[in-house]
């Protein structure tokens, strides 16, 4: 979940095949709208970081240009 409520859920389907989920995300100012990312939760956090992949829930200059994103693994 984005400060903003904004939501991100793995999309587990096919359930044999993981290597082919994607990322659905459904913002908190428009519920009944839905964007899907073909793609891997890290392949996700990567290409919405650097630009490179554009989720219409997130506001217009996500990531903020005066934020250096970083990635910490918990540790598990």
């Amino acid at each position: 979940m984005t400060d903003n409520g904004d939501t991100a859920y793995r999309v587990r389907e096919p359930g044999d095949a993981p290597d082919r989920w994607r990322i659905a995300v459904n913002g908190a100012r428009d519920f009944g709208e839905w964007h899907l990312f073909d793609g891997c939760l890290a392949h996700f956090l990567v290409a919405v970081l650097n630009r490179e992949g554009v989720v219409p829930a997130f506001p217009d200059d996500f990531p903020y240009p005066d934020v250096t994103p970083t990635f910490t693994p918990c540790g598990y």
